[in-house]
Formats: structure tokens, sequence, C-alpha cells
């Protein structure tokens, strides 16, 4: 069986429902993937809970403040306030 040699994504999925899907690049994943579970077990075991009445700002801030998503969305004063947040 020939397989090309080029860079190619894995769509990734957590089932029907899709309430999870991932695109992974082949290449350097395996490592990866351990460090970003042992990130979402910690972000998990903290008590993250995502409600959608919260807003963006509060459910993103802890994903940026574990440098889980691919850019920072909040300034700093912002990831502050959201991490801070009690409503």
């Amino acid at each position: 069986m020939y397989l090309p040699k080029t860079p190619f994504i894995w769509h990734l999925t957590s089932g029907p429902e899709q309430g999870f899907d991932a695109y992974i690049i082949i290449y350097k994943q395996l490592k990866e993937i351990e460090s970003f579970k042992q990130r979402i077990d910690e972000l998990l075991a903290g008590g993250y809970n995502p409600i959608l009445d919260d807003g963006v700002g509060k459910n993103i801030a802890p994903l940026q403040k574990k440098k889980m998503i691919a850019y920072e969305v909040l300034n700093s004063g912002q990831l502050k306030k959201y991490l801070n947040a009690d409503w």
C-alpha cells in the first residue's frame, strides 16, 4: 500500500454528537497529545465547567491561562477579570 510522504491532518471526533472535534497534524502529535491531555485533566480537576450564559470571556479565560488556545483572545487585564469573575 502506498502512502504519500506529504503532511496530512486527521480530523478526530468524540462521537456522533460531535461534542469534541479536533484536527491533528500527524508530525510530533504524540508528545503534544500527552501534554495536552495533562492540561485538560488539570483544568477539569480545577473545576472547569463552561456555562454558555457566562459568556465567552469567562469560559475561555481558563483555556487561555493554560495555553490551550492558539492565540491570546483576552488581554492581561481581561484575563485577570474573567479568571476572578463570580457570576
